[in-house]
């Protein structure tokens, strides 16, 4: 809508006979371009300042070293102290999954490599990565990797 406005605006003022015409022209070309750029940066595309990030990295540190414990998005809200919804959406924003998915993903990075060097048993290993089911354990692994954890282990 607006870019059919400044349009318009341009064309009227492009065929005016005005003094200061490509003045008028430059600056709506500029207003153009301003709103282009806010329209596609709007609330939803917020990116969170340098202080946020470093709260969150660290954060995402802190899990990914206790994967074994039990996180949920309410407890990791509450530590940053955040709503569990606007705390998912930053999550998000700054690291482009959700906390889940990134948790999920860390939890079975790290299953894939005790696989490989370690002796445990996948129910074991499932529950060193935070997973008690390793019957859901083996689910999400296969989902995320392709293969079972005991095809993984006995390829690697």
């Amino acid at each position: 809508e607006f870019i059919t406005q400044i349009t318009m605006e341009l064309e009227h003022d492009f065929l005016s006979n005005k003094a200061n015409k490509t003045d008028f022209i430059n600056a709506k070309i500029d207003e153009l371009f301003i709103k282009l750029h806010r329209s596609c940066n709007n609330d939803d595309s917020f990116v969170a300042e340098t202080t946020t990030q470093a709260v969150f990295r660290d954060l995402r540190s802190t899990v990914f070293s206790t994967l074994k414990e039990p996180w949920t998005v309410e407890r990791m809200a509450k530590q940053v102290n955040l709503s569990p919804s606007r705390f998912h959406s930053l999550y998000k924003k700054i690291f482009g999954k959700s906390p889940v998915e990134d948790l999920i993903h860390a939890r079975i990075q790290n299953a894939q490599n005790a696989l490989l060097y370690s002796n445990s048993s996948i129910s074991e290993i499932a529950r060193s990565v935070g997973f008690s089911d390793p019957y859901y354990f083996s689910r999400l692994f296969k989902k995320e990797v392709g293969i079972a954890p005991a095809e993984y282990r006995k390829q690697g």
